[in-house]
């Protein structure tokens, strides 16, 4: 078990934009561990499946999702709810979603999202986008429908429009972030 927990110590080590490779044959690990590595496999009969070559351990994706109450929130739900005819005029479809922290300590969804040149910020437009993405997230989520119907209007993510080009959300010439953590 020690050569687990050395193994799990060297993975921590080598973070590197949140993928680690390793591999077991490069370890700087004092030979014995090896052998007590294999033999702790050959005791519960796994050592057939341990190979001796490189492999890629994939940590986490950062841009993936977002968590509310515990169920996945996706990006390309939001992306598609954004595409509605009415809203295409008024965004450039740029956002970023992230899950924060009222002041009791309730989860919301943090919804950015940048406005096209010349689009004026305004509270129906906001509207018109939470029910937009709420609509889409309904009919296409089963996990966002549960939540709604069990937390309401807790499960609306709260909407900031930033005008183009004018928020460190959406710089120009480099790749959307679509999910901050």
């Amino acid at each position: 078990m020690k050569i687990l927990k050395k193994i799990n110590e060297q993975i921590q080590k080598t973070k590197l934009d949140k993928i680690k490779m390793m591999e077991l044959s490069k370890l700087k690990l004092d030979p014995t561990y090896k052998d007590v590595f294999n033999q702790e496999a050959k005791k519960v009969g796994i050592e057939k499946f341990i190979s001796k070559l490189p492999f890629v351990y994939v940590y986490e994706r950062i841009d993936m999702s977002t968590t509310l109450y515990g169920i996945n929130i996706y990006p390309q739900l939001i992306r598609d709810s954004l595409l509605h005819e009415d809203l295409q005029k008024h965004v450039t479809g740029k956002f970023t979603l992230s899950t924060n922290f009222d002041d009791q300590q309730n989860q919301f969804l943090d919804l950015h999202i940048e406005l096209k040149k010349g689009a004026i910020i305004q509270d129906d437009l906001k509207n018109m986008i939470c029910n937009s993405v709420v609509d889409f997230l309904y009919k296409y989520s089963s996990e966002y429908k549960e939540l709604k119907d069990h937390i309401g209007e807790k499960a609306y993510p709260r909407i900031t429009l930033w005008n183009n080009g004018e928020s460190d959300y959406f710089k120009p010439g480099i790749k959307q972030k679509w999910i901050k953590k």
